[in-house]
């Protein structure tokens, strides 16, 4: 064989063994993608009863005294008061700003989303400020974005919200302090698997239901006994038969928004905020 011959059998050689490699990385690729792109595993499931708002119970939260600090998702629940309220035919629940906080609700979005711990601070300053003196139940509900960077990790967060509360049921012994877990968003579409695939982030990512869940499961610890937890996380998670689905990424477990309440990853529909303003004035005038 003349060396003409060697050196293109050589190349040829060459050329075959970069193709191979080539589809090999290609094929491994595109298996790898298809892993990333398919939902995460169930792990377990749970079951929750939701609460539903009788007339009765309208018209217990409508004389009531309650400080409502919320961001988005509670603002869904303010706007759908007047659908519950018609469905039971009850009294209209006045909604006040903290200028007038006598019956009903007083309302405020607080703080920034993102900032967990200057919400705490906020809801603190409201109280000491004189507004304690003017309620008879408090409630701060975080928003599910408080639990994406750059906010602090969960345990942090829980850690500061249990010492802010502790300290505040000792001042003000006569205010009725109600604990919340936080929203969810919904669990990620194949497109937004596909964005994550391609480094886009989104507010859908596993890790921040995850983080959300390491609160979440804390609050329930520490005050599920008490008769004073709205648990919104889990009834948002729930389907129409109360099963709340639990996923895992990297070995945690997360719940996510059921789509069917849902009008964007993280925010409630007409008929979802209905659906949970009835359990909040439920749970309300239970606690009243």
């Amino acid at each position: 064989m003349s060396e003409k011959a060697v050196r293109t059998a050589r190349s040829q050689r060459r050329r075959r063994w970069a193709l191979g490699v080539g589809a090999a990385v290609v094929v491994g690729l595109v298996i790898g993608g298809i892993a990333m792109l398919r939902p995460n595993p169930i792990v377990r499931t749970d079951h929750v009863d939701v609460p539903e708002a009788t007339p009765a119970d309208v018209a217990t939260v409508a004389q009531a005294r309650v400080l409502f600090a919320h961001q988005s998702v509670g603002q869904n629940l303010i706007d759908a008061l007047p659908e519950v309220t018609r469905r039971l035919g009850g009294p209209e629940i006045p909604v006040s700003g903290l200028d007038d906080p006598s019956q009903g609700i007083a309302e405020i979005a607080i703080g920034t989303n993102g900032d967990p711990l200057g919400k705490l601070d906020e809801f603190a300053s409201l109280l000491r400020g004189g507004l304690a003196d003017t309620i008879d139940i408090a409630v701060l509900k975080f928003c599910f974005m408080d639990f994406e960077p750059p906010a602090p990790d969960a345990e942090s967060v829980f850690d500061a919200y249990r010492a802010m509360m502790t300290e505040l049921e000792a001042e003000f012994p006569d205010v009725t302090f109600v604990y919340t877990t936080v929203p969810l968003v919904t669990e990620r579409s194949v497109g937004d698997r596909l964005q994550n695939l391609l480094g886009r982030s989104t507010h859908r990512l596993p890790q921040y239901n995850v983080a959300r869940e390491e609160f979440n499961s804390r609050v329930r610890a520490e005050y599920g006994d008490t008769g004073r937890l709205f648990d919104i996380a889990s009834y948002v998670g729930a389907d129409s038969s109360g099963t709340v689905t639990y996923r895992q990424s990297e070995g945690h477990e997360y719940a996510a928004l059921d789509p069917r309440l849902a009008s964007d990853p993280g925010h409630l529909n007409p008929e979802g905020a209905a659906f949970i303003g009835s359990a909040f004035v439920a749970f309300l005038a239970n606690v009243s």
